[in-house]
């Protein structure tokens, strides 16, 4: 529910709302005194709150429950697989789901905190969930249907679980102390996104709302692993230094998706989750790409790009995250320096014709893109 919506359907204001039912369950999980808890269903509950609560809330203290969720998780051994302790496959497939789910909450939680995630490979055996329907498994069952090619209310999570561990968690990726050649990496992502193509993606009706949600995140997080494989902010930020092309057309063309992911009315049921998605190492390399690179077709086409998605995050701020102060000046930088250009190329073009006149709107450049920055700063 939008906030439109909130108001002329409960006649409530949206923040009201939230905060109100944010305290209901926080009170709910202390009266079902969850640090004491002995069943993975208060464990659950929670997971999905806090899942949900990234969406515009404080993401900081989303964190912090988040290791407090991962060591309730360890005191009830879902980190042990099932099989191993000799659980019934409905258990073991509810425990893997779980913890699956805990580890994606650590991966984007984390993220936002610009830290590395709590959970670490070698801390854990817990096998995948399978890709089968909620609706088809049952207590009394004695082993586990087979796996579904179709979408399924699991299959997200599985996609998911497989870049966390495969990409973001690939000791091939995760080492810094070993030069790793960045063709290795590469390989890495490509066999990935492959895997999930052939396995997931290909079998996706993109016309169901949904899935058409899963494969645009997906794709976008295996855009971003690529991306972080080419190292382009690495680069050293001189306008003399060769530019990636391949990286800068494949950045833009990633915020474009991510825009439609938050904006496309087909799928305005699940926006408030979407607007949650935000691609920080993506913009910010594209901020740091429009400082150096010179005045083009393809530069306009990317900074219209990035300010139509900063002015869609300003609709969803999400608070304490660790990027907010370095982002917000790196935005105010590439506004400045790409408003000096176009009045050094205004300048130039106007010396061509005449001498220098005075600017017929009484504002430079530099001062209607600062203005208009301080409107919409994150």
């Amino acid at each position: 529910m939008v906030p439109g919506q909130c108001q002329s359907e409960i006649d409530q204001e949206y923040d009201v709302v939230r905060e109100n039912y944010e305290i209901a369950f926080e009170r709910a999980l202390d009266s079902a005194d969850i640090l004491k808890a002995k069943n993975i269903v208060i464990l659950q509950a929670a997971v999905l709150f806090l899942l949900c609560s990234r969406a515009g809330g404080n993401t900081r203290l989303v964190w912090a429950k988040t290791a407090v969720i991962i060591r309730l998780a360890q005191s009830l051994q879902l980190h042990v697989d099932g099989e191993k302790l000799d659980l019934s496959p409905f258990e073991t497939e509810m425990r893997r789901r779980l913890w699956w789910y805990i580890c994606i909450l650590d991966m984007l939680s984390s993220e936002e905190q610009a830290v590395d995630t709590q959970i670490r490979p070698g801390m854990f055996d817990t096998k995948y969930p399978s890709n089968i329907d909620g609706e088809d498994l049952f207590p009394e069952m004695t082993s586990l249907p087979h796996e579904s090619k179709l979408f399924t209310d699991i299959t997200h999570c599985i996609m998911c679980s497989t870049v966390l561990n495969d990409v973001y968690w690939s000791p091939t990726i995760l080492e810094k102390s070993v030069p790793i050649p960045q063709t290795d990496q590469e390989i890495i992502v490509t066999k990935v996104g492959k895997m999930l193509h052939d396995k997931y993606l290909s079998h996706f009706d993109l016309d169901m709302p949904l899935q058409w949600i899963s494969a645009t995140i997906i794709r976008l997080q295996l855009a971003r692993a690529w991306l972080v494989v080419q190292k382009p902010c690495e680069q050293p930020p001189s306008s003399n230094s060769p530019r990636n092309d391949t990286a800068f057309e494949t950045a833009v063309e990633s915020v474009n998706f991510s825009y439609l992911l938050q904006t496309n009315p087909v799928t305005t049921q699940w926006t408030w989750l979407c607007k949650s998605y935000k691609q920080w190492y993506i913009m910010a390399y594209l901020l740091t790409e429009l400082c150096a690179r010179p005045l083009c077709a393809e530069t306009d086409h990317a900074w219209d790009v990035v300010t139509k998605m900063l002015v869609q995050w300003q609709q969803n701020v999400q608070h304490h995250t660790a990027f907010e102060k370095p982002f917000g000046e790196l935005v105010e930088r590439t506004a400045a320096v790409r408003a000096a250009k176009l009045a050094s190329q205004h300048s130039h073009q106007k010396r061509s014709v005449q001498d220098l006149q005075d600017d017929l709107f009484g504002v430079s450049e530099l001062e209607m893109s600062i203005d208009w920055l301080r409107e919409t700063r994150l």
